[in-house]
């Protein structure tokens, strides 16, 4: 239960950072570094959809059973 609130904390930090940086590069400053951390937290963003929808446990389940 401690883990799962203390990952809840870490996403709505990237979350908040995602929007400040965000805004920042809509506002024309340190362009080129946030978009590069926007496009990785962004990847991020991806993966921890798909870990929450199920789908990562299904393609280790499929790679599992491959081998």
């Amino acid at each position: 239960m401690q883990t799962k609130k203390i990952a809840d904390i870490l996403k709505g930090a990237l979350l908040s950072l995602l929007g400040l940086l965000l805004l920042l590069n809509t506002l024309g400053f340190v362009k080129e570094f946030a978009t590069v951390v926007l496009i990785l937290l962004s990847l991020w963003l991806v993966v921890q959809g798909l870990y929450l929808s199920g789908l990562i446990n299904l393609i280790k389940d499929y790679w599992s059973k491959r081998n």
